[in-house]
């Protein structure tokens, strides 16, 4: 089981530990953060190719590009353009979507390159767990078929 520390993320997610570490706070060397070998470093880059090249050359395991739509969670942040996920397949690390993500809209954010999608509302939403389940099996559905 590895544990992936992704920076700029805030949530916990279940078996994932992420480790919040602010923009402003990123040093200039990640490999440098005790984060351990058996451990995935990620990196918010959020509309900024230029920070994603920079962290991979460091040694950003995967990058994150968002916000790629309205958000409850984060209203106000940043947003990014589609077209920034084919130009972060050329880094050579998956490349993550994050930002207002639902089942209605993860197909077009794999189609255009998303290695995968980070979600919050739109799957932990829901009261139940069968619904949860429901909902992250048809956020999954959409990667299957763009394979």
């Amino acid at each position: 089981r590895r544990q992936i520390f992704a920076v700029g993320q805030r949530r916990f997610v279940r078996r994932v530990a992420l480790r919040d570490i602010q923009q402003r706070a990123i040093a200039d060397d990640p490999l440098s953060w005790p984060i351990g070998t058996d451990r995935l470093l990620g990196v918010s880059c959020y509309d900024d190719l230029g920070r994603a090249r920079h962290l991979v050359s460091q040694g950003a395991d995967y990058v994150a590009f968002g916000s790629f739509f309205a958000s409850q969670v984060k209203p106000g942040a940043r947003r990014a353009d589609i077209a920034l996920l084919a130009q972060g397949k050329s880094l050579g690390v998956p490349v993550v979507a994050i930002g207002g993500i639902t089942a209605d809209n993860a197909r077009l954010l794999a189609a255009a390159g998303a290695d995968a999608v980070a979600v919050i509302s739109a799957v932990f939403a829901h009261d139940d767990m069968a619904a949860v389940t429901r909902a992250a099996a048809a956020i999954a559905a959409c990667f299957d078929s763009t394979k």
